[in-house]
């Protein structure tokens, strides 16, 4: 089993959501207004619900393991 840093996390993170933004810039641009909608609310569900919390609660569950047993993140 390895332990990921919650740096590691963050990067995770950070790289989801770079790459959304951008998928949703070129959706937003390219595509008609009918399309909008579904991408907005396609972006919206897989981005915001599965990835953005997955990662936070995984950072706030290292930031809190870190507290309480003290011990170093390879």
């Amino acid at each position: 089993y390895v332990h990921i840093s919650s740096k590691q996390y963050c990067v995770y993170f950070l790289s989801y959501f770079i790459s959304y933004f951008i998928s949703f810039f070129i959706c937003f641009f390219t595509l008609c207004k009918i399309t909008k909608y579904y991408c907005v609310r396609e972006i919206y569900n897989k981005f915001i619900f599965k990835h953005s919390i997955f990662y936070l609660i995984k950072i706030f569950e290292i930031k809190k393991k870190k507290k309480k047993n003290s011990y170093v993140f390879p």
